[in-house]
């Protein structure tokens, strides 16, 4: 078998998506989150480059967490199952379901006021 070489690559595509995003901010509706996509490109500098950061970063600027969200945000982040990339269903989506179920009591309890 002859060596082949290998051609180089033309060019890359690096992709960040939603669930990126609500792997940062699970409490973000949809449109809040195609905001926070919408600054992330708008204030794209290669020499910078994109990373979990840079979207914490415009999520905060778009939407600043309260404390309570933050609490909630931060546990979920922490849930022992949770698994980088896994958001779809399976472990890491019964912890999202129990930080929504949780964030709504809090929010519940709160209008009670």
């Amino acid at each position: 078998m002859a060596n082949k070489e290998k051609k180089p690559t033309a060019r890359i595509s690096l992709v960040w998506s939603a669930g990126d995003v609500k792997n940062v901010r699970p409490h973000l509706t949809r449109e809040q989150v195609g905001e926070v996509l919408d600054e992330v490109l708008g204030g794209h500098d290669a020499s910078m480059g994109v990373c979990w950061q840079t979207i914490e970063e415009a999520a905060d600027s778009l939407f600043p967490r309260d404390t309570a969200t933050a609490a909630l945000e931060d546990e979920w982040h922490d849930a022992p199952e949770r698994s980088w990339g896994w958001t779809s269903f399976g472990p890491a989506d019964r912890a999202w379901k129990r930080f929504h179920r949780r964030k709504k009591e809090e929010e519940a309890s709160n209008a009670s006021r």
